[in-house]
């Protein structure tokens, strides 16, 4: 079989199975397996698929067809234009998130930041490549601290710090921070009853923040504002319909000029404020 006949039989097989992006899906996989970008893939179109590619291939189409997440079938996932190893035990990055990371930036020269809830550092990386001083990974998971030490490795970070830690009750010593940044579980317990089949294989501990999908957000402002600086900033990535409540309790603590920002669909996904 062709490389392009086997694209076809997979794109077939995901769009029965009502998979968003088949054709988008079905080229990563190739990709992969081929070990050829999607640039160099149709390159290889006319070429014939060896038994044990097309094993590879249709063994990873089947897991796909059961609803196990692409970026975990792939090992890795691109945020902000870094990779990151991602699998079982740790949430997936997703673009939404890259939202932080803008409006952590926009302050201009930062010097010492906390990615709190870290998983697989994705925020604490890509902010680490762009500040002067420390980045401060804080994880609870053992699970998840394997993927956060590997990214670390892979992505050449020197000025990365991984505290294994219980966000919502650290007590330990830092220097004064510019920026928090936090993408804490916020799922409420009715969404966690009706998770979309990719998200059921993510981390519950990841996800579900309470039964209204609040208590980290009550907690973390209480525990972590003492290490901001004066001016230092907090970001939190929220549920689409968390907006007025994260922005209520900010305010509450003490965090003036609190902002809502939507992402790209419109939605509202970050709240930040300053001490």
């Amino acid at each position: 079989m062709k490389v392009y006949e086997l694209k076809k039989k997979i794109v077939e097989q995901f769009e029965r199975v009502g998979i968003n992006r088949p054709v988008f899906e079905a080229v990563q996989i190739l990709g992969d397996v081929l070990k050829s970008d999607s640039k160099q893939l149709p390159m290889k179109y006319q070429s014939e698929v060896s038994a044990e590619e097309y094993a590879a291939v249709c063994e990873f189409a089947k897991k796909r067809c059961e609803g196990y997440p692409l970026q975990y079938l792939l090992g890795s996932w691109e945020f902000y234009g870094e990779r990151f190893e991602v699998g079982e035990g740790v949430l997936i990055p997703r673009p939404e998130t890259e939202l932080l990371v803008d409006i952590a930036l926009r302050r201009g020269k930062i010097e010492n930041v906390a990615d709190i809830c870290s998983g697989s550092g994705c925020l604490a990386v890509t902010l680490s490549k762009r500040i002067s001083g420390y980045a401060y990974a804080v994880e609870l998971s053992r699970e998840a601290e394997k993927y956060l030490r590997r990214n670390i490795e892979i992505n050449g970070c020197k000025n990365v710090q991984v505290i294994i830690a219980d966000a919502l009750s650290f007590d330990g010593e830092l220097p004064s921070l510019d920026v928090i940044v936090c993408n804490p579980p916020y799922l409420t317990g009715d969404e966690m009853k009706v998770l979309q089949k990719e998200v059921e294989f993510e981390p519950s501990m990841a996800l579900y923040g309470g039964e209204d999908g609040l208590e980290f957000y009550r907690i973390i402002p209480k525990v972590w504002k003492k290490h901001l600086k004066d001016g230092g900033e907090l970001i939190f990535e929220i549920g689409c319909s968390q907006g007025d409540a994260v922005a209520k309790i900010l305010k509450e603590n003490g965090f003036r000029d609190v902002e809502v920002h939507k992402d790209f669909a419109g939605n509202d996904r970050v709240v930040c404020g300053v001490v």
